[in-house]
């Protein structure tokens, strides 16, 4: 039986993705909107991940504990703990898996406000970090959709309004509405509820945060809480309710400054260096990267009531940086590129311009800022004066996030007031979900919560351990097969059964393996010279009857040696399609954020979960 996800956000995506992955379970994705990706199209920071290798290569120091201080001193004494730890300890994973499973590069970094280091992570290229997940991610649904319908469907216009459960406490199905208002019954043994939030609904606005409800809002029509109120209806304990997200910096567009729906300014803005200003007297008066709510307290507090805006200044240096972000909002003609003389005539600021750039000089030179703003990039040039240029825009506390929702345990499983799991076969991640941010979200994590709350797809398929089932079926067989980490430490050197029985073979491959770092750092062999990509595969040498070829993944540095018999017919494209399939399984099992493995040696448990999987394939 089908596997029902409700929303196509990026939680809903990665659900998807990961149980097909997995092989077992056919899924169908339902969406009340005609089109597929939700609010996490337009997520323009970034994915947070502590200790990955894009912070390690920028010398970046973080750890999962200090995400999870700081992810626990923003929640402000809200959420849920255990919740917590498990999205600061599983981000890195996160990370990799979209890295490697997606060839996303998410190479560059942003320190976002409450965060103690630079970990929100974006691609360098043309596409803003939500739109290139969610658009990646999709594309290989929509692939697998038309190719083999039998085991994903995707179908949209499909509101759904119910769920059905039987006497036992476990889920049969869903009821939704199609475009016509026609309601159709799908049959299920599980469905997972990825329906976001509830920032676009006055009424549940109304109800749980009634000062919010005049603000605009960055959420898109499609964000009325649906999932929040069916899974409320059928006894999920819903918490943190009232805690809903204003981000401080909505544009306001000068062509309809009233408009209810706002774009939102992305934080990595003033992440990389943008400060903002008081329009009525030309000063900072706030350190910009306190979180969310500190910020939007600050301008509503200090700026102009009759407008509640702030002024967002960003140097020239910042363009090379964000040039995605700010080529598409000049395009929108959110953010102007003008001197500071014109920012003070345009914004109708009452002090002189020599004083807006004294006030910027003194932000951009000071060795100890003065709003205690630890980060100060210094983008505007060596000599602020009123000619200096300068990107500007006029911004706006918005409605952007709900913290609340149904709460959850670390399985993704919705649970009841009792504690207990409210069906069994029902799930909830993203921003239908609550506990995970308590009174406020850093920047950064709601794609984060996206992917590594989807731990749901491992109780779905009821498994203990990580069980990739797709074969490869290779035409020749290796007599050995080793990986080596990035540190060049050995994490396992396999022999198949039929070579396995022989001691003297098992002995020369583990020789054979270690000769090869050897030719992994040769310069002889100019590994990164001759890559047409992240990985490079080369015919290392032969000796006591065997080929050995290795792989180089250059920007983690995996190694992994095949050994063949020098008597073995084989041709370069299936030595490639072996490699391949072995640095999937390897990806899979060390990078899948869906699984915990609860033991104390985790090297062990990863070698061991390796031998598994590579037994499968070549037994």
């Amino acid at each position: 039986m089908a596997t029902v996800i409700v929303g196509t956000g990026l939680a809903g995506l990665t659900c998807a993705n990961q149980l097909l992955e997995l092989g077992k379970s056919p899924v169908i994705l339902l969406d009340k909107t005609g089109t597929i990706g939700g609010n996490s199209t337009k997520a323009s920071s970034g994915i947070n991940g502590a200790h990955t290798r894009t912070q390690e290569a920028q010398n970046i120091q973080d750890k999962p504990e200090l995400f999870y201080q700081d992810t626990v001193k923003s929640s402000k004494g809200r959420g849920v703990t255990d919740l917590m730890d498990k999205l600061a300890n599983d981000s890195h994973l996160a990370i990799q898996w979209l890295q490697e499973e997606f060839g996303l590069s998410l190479d560059l970094l942003a320190q976002l406000g409450g965060h103690s280091v630079a970990r929100t992570h974006r691609s360098s290229g043309k596409l803003p970090p939500g739109f290139e997940i969610v658009s990646t991610l999709s594309k290989r649904l929509k692939e697998i959709a038309e190719k083999e319908p039998e085991k994903c469907k995707i179908i949209l216009n499909a509101n759904v309004v119910d769920v059905n459960i039987n006497n036992e406490k476990a889920i049969t199905g869903v009821i939704y509405k199609d475009g016509e208002g026609k309601e159709i019954q799908l049959d299920a043994n599980n469905v997972v509820f990825c329906s976001g939030g509830f920032g676009f609904s006055k009424d549940m606005l109304k109800k749980y945060a009634p000062e919010t409800v005049d603000l605009p809002t960055t959420n898109g029509p499609q964000t009325t809480g649906d999932g929040q109120r069916i899974l409320e209806k059928i006894g999920a304990d819903m918490i943190d309710m009232d805690q809903i997200q204003v981000h401080p910096t909505g544009f306001i567009d000068p062509e309809d400054p009233s408009a209810g729906s706002k774009f939102l300014a992305a934080e990595a803005l003033r992440g990389l260096g943008g400060i903002l200003l008081n329009p009525s007297t030309g000063k900072r008066f706030v350190n910009e990267l306190s979180t969310r709510d500190v910020v939007t307290n600050a301008i509503q507090t200090h700026c102009p009531k009759e407008k509640n805006t702030a002024l967002l200044v960003m140097g020239e240096g910042i363009y090379e940086k964000c040039k995605v972000n700010l080529d598409f909002y000049m395009f929108k003609k959110l953010v102007n590129k003008i001197t500071i003389a014109e920012l003070v005539k345009k914004y109708e600021v009452p002090v002189d311009a020599k004083e807006v750039a004294s006030e910027i000089n003194s932000y951009n030179v000071s060795s100890s800022d003065s709003f205690g703003r630890t980060l100060v990039i210094q983008n505007f040039g060596e000599n602020v004066t009123q000619d200096t240029t300068v990107f500007v825009g006029e911004v706006t506390p918005v409605v952007h996030f709900t913290m609340g929702g149904a709460k959850i345990n670390t399985s993704s499983e919705v649970v009841g007031k009792d504690g207990q799991v409210v069906a069994n076969g029902l799930y909830a991640a993203g921003e239908v979900s609550g506990g995970v941010h308590g009174a406020n979200r850093l920047g950064g994590s709601s794609l984060l919560e996206c992917v590594t709350f989807e731990a749901s797809s491992q109780r779905i398929l009821q498994i203990v351990h990580i069980y990739y089932n797709r074969t490869m079926t290779p035409k020749v067989e290796p007599c050995f097969i080793s990986i080596i980490s990035e540190t060049n430490s050995p994490i396992i050197t396999y022999c198949p059964p039929r070579y396995r029985t022989e001691m003297e073979h098992i002995l020369k491959s583990n020789v054979l393996a270690n000769i090869s770092l050897d030719y992994f750092e040769s310069n002889l062999y100019k590994w990164k010279q001759t890559s047409d990509g992240d990985v490079t595969i080369k015919n290392l040498f032969q000796i006591e009857e065997v080929s050995v070829f290795g792989m180089l993944v250059l920007s983690t540095n995996l190694k992994i040696v095949l050994g063949f018999p020098v008597d073995n017919s084989f041709d370069d494209i299936e030595i490639k399609r072996i490699f391949d399939g072995i640095r999937k399984v390897y990806t899979r099992v060390k990078c899948n954020p869906f699984i915990t493995v609860n033991i104390e040696n985790q090297e062990e448990e990863v070698s061991r979960l390796l031998e598994e999987k590579l037994n499968e394939i070549f037994t």
